[in-house]
């Protein structure tokens, strides 16, 4: 408080024309009368006002106004020490360890069975696996044109514009934000009923959810689209954190200079390109070249048991929901204007967004429709394609989390028999609960229907091993491999799985809680802007810094330089003043 007291001075009287002298050395006024220099703030602000700032009891007002400002909450304050470029750049390289570590420890992932996802399978066989009758295929594209459609007109119109937007108004979806992300989950949806619809229609269950394919090879591929995701989030947060200059300027000025400005910018752009084709490259390889085997058996890391795996995927899960509550303009994410003017531009890029207006263009030239029929066809502009910075760093990471509700899914219900594997128990010593990997296809055929288990005493121990001599008593040449994780069955997973579990509403709440508090903040920043004493004859002139944030006071709004201060982003209301 005594750092940011202003001098005993008397600004009281509007009749004073002259300062104290204590204050007479700290103002400077030009020629024009328009310019201010506060330093005993602590922040040196040029204020550039019209006939408004001429009197001493007018800069009193402003400043007792911006000591009166409404404090942020802590859900929306940038300058919180989770929300520090460290922390967020941390948690988004930990999401990518933690995901690696599961997959090498999941042993879902090593199982020889074919896939069978309801929903996931069924989709895939819909749009990939065509039947060879005419009919069926003319029915599947009936259904098809009939499902998605539907699915992307509720998505957009009464998911987002109405319940999102229109009822709950979140400022992420505001104007058409999120639109694509809602068509496409409820697009998913209807085409389920319609695969549903299908086999219906023909009584028989072609679609059935198999994916054609072993566990194994699903889940390299599955694991491939999870870390280009995560690499994305990553590439995306780093660069965004490197450009700012508003939350954190005073955080590696000299590194953040050189990002943005050295070639030009394009040392920004080719370096962004190059470590992430190189990080796809490293980590793709990593998860193609690894097979189960003699040398993965003779690791020294590794081997977990399915409590362990459980509590991972609760990390994970909170890691994903964390990173997006981590982003200084959550849960907006509408990157406003930097104190240099500048704008955070899209990684690898030299733009604040993507935009693609080829088919807007393209139905615009199509030939007029009458007017019933355009009342059902959604405008030009609906075709527009535009994902911001916001939601092109977090979209992916809420799409990881359906891929780590599936992984959750397969640790809680996790049975070897299900998956062509078996624990020998307390025969094999110190190995009782290693998890053993069925490899024989013509044995796992037998033994499985479409993925599903018909004889389950094949799939045992004492099938596979004599349990007198211990010989293996499987086909030459195709022997069982022990993998390194452990099975112990213990009800202890379920509770290691909950807290991820119960983040997900919290993590809703949390943004809906969020979201009103932001927009308490603007509406108090707004009234507080209002001052009926002071005079109007002269509006304040605006200049581009305008848009740098809602965090900066009024005063500050119409300035012409900014420094990069911490005091400026989310800091007490007496350093915002």
């Amino acid at each position: 408080a005594e750092r940011y007291a202003p001098p005993q001075c008397d600004f009281a009287s509007e009749a004073s024309q002259s300062p104290c002298p204590t204050e007479q050395r700290r103002q400077s006024v030009d020629g024009s009368g328009k310019l201010f220099s506060i330093t005993w703030l602590g922040v040196v602000p040029r204020l550039r006002a019209a006939a408004a700032l001429r009197t001493n009891a007018a800069v009193e007002r402003i400043v007792q106004r911006s000591f009166e400002l409404p404090e942020m909450s802590w859900a929306n304050n940038p300058r919180l020490w989770w929300r520090h470029p460290v922390a967020r750049i941390v948690t988004a390289l930990l999401i990518l360890c933690l995901d690696m570590a599961l997959f090498f420890e999941d042993p879902v992932n090593d199982s020889q069975v074919e896939a069978v996802l309801p929903g996931l399978g069924h989709l895939y066989a819909f749009f990939f696996l065509w039947p060879p009758s005419v009919g069926a295929q003319v029915l599947r594209v009936v259904l098809l044109f009939l499902a998605v459609p539907l699915g992307c007109w509720f998505g957009r119109n009464v998911v987002h514009h109405r319940l999102l937007r229109g009822r709950l108004r979140l400022a992420m979806f505001k104007d058409c934000k999120g639109t694509f992300a809602t068509m496409g989950i409820f697009s998913a949806g209807t085409t389920y009923a319609a695969c549903l619809v299908y086999n219906a229609i023909l009584g028989t269950t072609e679609l059935d959810g198999s994916m054609r394919m072993p566990m194994s090879s699903f889940s390299k591929l599955s694991q491939c689209c999870s870390v280009s995701l995560d690499i994305i989030a990553i590439v995306m947060i780093v660069d965004g954190v490197l450009q700012d200059t508003t939350h954190y300027g005073e955080w590696l000025p000299k590194v953040k200079r050189f990002w943005t400005t050295a070639w030009r910018g394009w040392f920004r752009i080719v370096t962004t390109w190059c470590l992430t084709g190189v990080a796809l490259v490293l980590v793709l390889q990593s998860i193609f070249s690894w097979e189960i085997g003699e040398d993965y058996n003779n690791n020294t890391f590794g081997g977990i048991s399915d409590v362990a795996r459980a509590c991972m995927v609760s990390c994970i899960i909170f890691c994903d929901l964390f990173t997006v509550a981590q982003d200084w303009d959550f849960p907006s994410f509408e990157r406003p204007m930097q104190v240099d003017g500048s704008r955070v531009l899209v990684a690898g890029t030299f733009v604040p967004e993507l935009r693609c207006d080829f088919l807007k263009h393209l139905v615009s030239k199509l030939p007029a429709l009458p007017a019933r029929a355009r009342r059902l066809i959604p405008p030009p502009e609906f075709f527009t394609f535009t994902v911001t910075g916001g939601w092109l760093a977090y979209g992916p990471l809420l799409l990881i989390v359906f891929v780590d509700l599936f992984c959750a899914k397969n640790q809680l219900f996790y049975e070897p028999k299900n998956y062509g594997q078996y624990v020998c128990g307390s025969s094999k010593g110190a190995d009782a609960l290693r998890i053993w990997v069925i490899q024989d296809a013509a044995y796992l055929a037998d033994t499985y229907a479409r993925g599903v288990v018909i004889n389950a005493d094949l799939v045992a121990c004492d099938a596979r091993w004599n349990s007198t001599t211990g010989e293996f008593m499987g086909r030459d040449g195709v022997v069982d491999f022990m993998t390194l994780s452990k099975h112990t069955g213990s009800g202890w997973r379920y509770v290691c799985a909950a807290p991820g579990l119960l983040l997900i509403p919290l993590f809703i709440a949390f943004a809906f809680f969020a979201d009103r508090r932001k927009q308490r903040f603007l509406e108090d920043m707004a009234a507080s802007e209002q001052d009926p004493e002071a005079p109007r004859e002269a509006p304040v002139e605006k200049s581009a810094c305008t848009e740098i944030g809602d965090d900066i006071p009024s005063c500050m709004l119409c300035c012409t330089a900014l420094p990069a201060h911490p005091a400026l982003s989310g800091g007490s209301k007496h350093e915002a003043a």
